[in-house]
């Protein structure tokens, strides 16, 4: 082979074995979710978000970044069961409750986004859109919970990471957000208030 064809060959792709368990935690977290009866089980909606999220938060745990069609995949399927599921049960509070929510959290972040730049990847800010719009479609406090568990995880993430890195090189470590949502949107989510 001679140095013309070595440059025309596509290179071998490595499998990225850091996120294939991605779709197992998807899997098993959704089992949980459908399996969870009571007077308090999820709805499909809170089901197919748990599990996105869940996707999410592996891929963004080991690589560090948000495959925009994971989310376009999730916002759709989201939006999708809780129209079918307003229209099925003819009640439209929560995709309501769900868009209302959605619109304030988005207008919070994108302003943090634009005001503070490399505080929060836009990734992040649409996720956490998505995940608002379904846990305030189940109740504000559902919601509310979300937001602060996740803040919580995020902070004791950050101050971890500061702790452990500070002998270290003077480079930002990035912490992934997208566990601490997923965290707080089972919580949220699970937990009756």
């Amino acid at each position: 082979m001679g140095p013309g064809q070595a440059l025309t060959l596509p290179a071998r792709r490595r499998h990225d074995r850091r996120a294939s368990w991605a779709w197992a935690a998807a899997a098993s977290i959704t089992a949980i979710l459908a399996l969870c009866a009571g007077p308090h089980s999820p709805s499909l909606t809170s089901v197919i978000a748990g599990a996105g999220l869940a996707t999410l938060a592996t891929t963004d745990a080991a690589a560090h970044r948000l495959p925009a069609t994971q989310v376009q995949v999730l916002a759709g399927l989201t939006a999708v069961t809780m129209v079918g599921t307003a229209w099925w049960n003819d009640d439209w509070g929560p995709p309501l409750r769900a868009l209302v929510g959605a619109a304030l959290v988005a207008v919070l972040l994108v302003s943090m986004w634009l005001s503070l730049p490399g505080a929060i990847a836009f990734g992040d800010v649409k996720v956490t859109v998505i995940a608002f719009a379904a846990a305030a479609a189940i109740s504000w406090r559902a919601g509310a919970a979300m937001i602060i568990v996740a803040c919580v995880i995020g902070g004791v993430a950050a101050v971890i990471a500061r702790g452990t890195r500070r002998h270290l090189a003077s480079v930002q470590p990035t912490i992934p957000f997208v566990p601490g949502r997923a965290h707080g949107f089972g919580v949220g989510v699970m937990v009756p208030w």
